[in-house]
């Protein structure tokens, strides 16, 4: 059975990120954002983990140093493991530490 608070919490956590993410980088991706208010912000990160394609922020986040604020960083936060597989999580976790991403 799904735990739809959790879903409920990563979506807000999730869309409260990448409007930080648009702040801090100038970068707008309203079709991405409306994904999330459509599908919920786990369905729209498995979306593009699947097609293993990073966040549309990622690389400016990067380039900042500031990973820690970007979906992938939020994906990787154990409270929310359960809403992704291993495979997912790693795929994120991989792609934050080769970004330069310090723990």
């Amino acid at each position: 059975m799904k735990d739809t608070k959790l879903e409920a919490a990563f979506t807000a956590a999730l869309l409260e990120t990448c409007r930080k993410a648009e702040l801090t980088t100038g970068l707008r991706d309203p079709r991405f954002v409306g994904e999330i208010e459509q599908r919920g912000g786990a369905e729209a990160m498995h979306g593009l983990l699947k097609r293993h394609r990073l966040s549309p922020w990622f690389e400016a986040l990067a380039k900042k140093g500031q990973l820690a604020a970007s979906p992938e960083a939020l994906t990787v936060q154990s409270k929310y493991g359960e809403l992704f597989t291993d495979d997912e999580v790693n795929e994120c976790f991989e792609a934050l530490l080769e970004a330069g991403w310090m723990v």
